[in-house]
């Protein structure tokens, strides 16, 4: 595995930075903030990355499963 770097996420961690991933990539009022293409396709790869590997996003209940994500991750916040 040379000249790779592995980052580990919790499935909460994983989950609302996909769906941070998913909404600045859908966003044309964000095309401005990528001063070199490479910046953006590294976001679309890792977006890519994170729908290969999740399958939550595609649940009909996913909007209440990211709602209890991003609590968790706030609740572990306040208590360190």
């Amino acid at each position: 595995m040379k000249d790779k770097v592995i980052i580990e996420f919790s499935k909460e961690e994983a989950l609302v930075l996909f769906e941070y991933l998913a909404r600045v990539n859908n966003d044309d009022a964000l095309e401005n903030t990528f001063l070199d293409e490479s910046e953006k396709r590294v976001i679309w790869n890792l977006e890519a990355s994170f729908e290969e590997k999740l399958v939550e996003p595609f649940k009909s209940d996913y909007n209440m499963i990211l709602k209890r994500a991003r609590s968790k991750i706030l609740s572990k916040i306040s208590n360190d």
